[in-house]
């Protein structure tokens, strides 16, 4: 029992004596750690809101060019999240989870040629009051030749605004999504693209030949209705809500995993990256940067010029090949991108 006891204090010996020589530097305040997380998350946030911004300009100016047949969907163009610390804190407001805050109007949108601002708290959209789950369904609800009045609360102040909606093919919400990958994807009434895929491009004619891609696979229907009806309503649910938000949600994040999973023939993917650069042509941005994209990505991912890389995708080299030849039809006229786009 002695030898027993002494080579436990000698064990403990030996730690104290090793903990005692490890040389960590200055000492770390809690406090301080503190402040420093809450205000990186702050410049996370504001770095978050910029992109969404600048991803939604870009669709917007794909989705506005096309005159597409068949129903119409009322637009507002406000960019909107719930009023919870962080947002509040970019904003000089006082915190109200529940609560609506306009953090980006889209260039050119009904809302940005109305007195919306941003940092406005909506509080009611035609009399009905405004939550951050019922946004979206509260504007896809207008009427197209009606005026929509929205209340706001602005600096103590309260106003009612009119906004006449713009009457867009489709309904899409852009989403960001704090993810390394580059990646993009579609789902029924919406379209994600990763901070990877942000940092990849070089160019908004590169994030519209992308957007223009994604944009092609709904108005060619692809999107498999087994999956996308089940992710529609709870995404455009979660994207109003959280897509700004911090830290993001888990329940969005396995949902935007579901949708990156989401697999397309490579017949759909042909069809999506010939759909999507006439959309792109038809948006006013330069498809030959559609080149660039693929012979970077074939590149800088060598394994993508396999065919095996991806089973649902063609190989980079093809793709490549394929808009190159696109670029050139359309520029000799030899494709008229509105036999396409009606």
């Amino acid at each position: 029992m002695f030898f027993r006891l002494c080579k436990k204090i000698a064990f403990l010996g030996i730690i104290l004596v090793i903990t005692g020589c490890v040389s960590t530097g200055p000492y770390i305040d809690r406090d301080e750690f503190n402040r420093l997380e809450e205000d990186l998350r702050i410049k996370a946030l504001r770095t978050k809101i910029e992109r969404t911004i600048y991803v939604n300009n870009i669709g917007y100016k794909l989705l506005r060019s096309l005159n597409l047949q068949g129903k119409k969907y009322p637009f507002l163009g406000a960019l909107v999240a719930d009023l919870n610390k962080y947002t509040a804190k970019i904003f000089g407001k006082i915190p109200e989870e529940g609560r609506v805050i306009v953090y980006g109007l889209i260039k050119g949108s009904p809302a940005e040629k109305s007195d919306l601002k941003i940092g406005d708290i909506i509080l009611t959209i035609n009399s009905r009051e405004v939550s951050p789950s019922n946004f979206y369904s509260l504007v896809r609800g207008l009427s197209l030749n009606k005026p929509c009045r929205i209340f706001v609360e602005r600096d103590a102040d309260y106003r009612e605004i009119i906004i006449y909606p713009q009457a867009l093919p489709y309904y899409i919400n852009f989403l960001v999504v704090e993810s390394p990958d580059i990646n993009a994807s579609a789902f029924r009434g919406g379209v994600a693209v990763t901070y990877g895929l942000l940092n990849f491009i070089r160019s908004d004619d590169e994030l519209a030949i992308v957007l223009g891609h994604e944009l092609a696979h709904l108005i060619k229907g692809h999107i498999l209705k087994s999956e996308g009806t089940g992710i529609l309503f709870s995404a455009l649910a979660l994207a109003f809500s959280k897509n700004v938000d911090m830290p993001q949600s888990e329940d969005l994040g396995r949902l935007l995993g579901r949708i990156f999973q989401a697999k397309f023939s490579r017949d759909f993917e042909r069809e999506a990256d010939f759909i999507g650069t006439l959309i792109a042509y038809q948006g006013g941005f330069d498809i030959s940067k559609g080149i660039d994209i693929w012979e970077r990505i074939a590149i800088e991912i060598p394994a993508s010029l396999s065919s095996d890389f991806l089973a649902s995708h063609p190989a980079s080299g093809e793709r490549l090949l394929r808009i190159k030849k696109i670029v050139e039809k359309i520029r000799n006229k030899e494709i008229n991108p509105q036999d396409y786009l009606r």
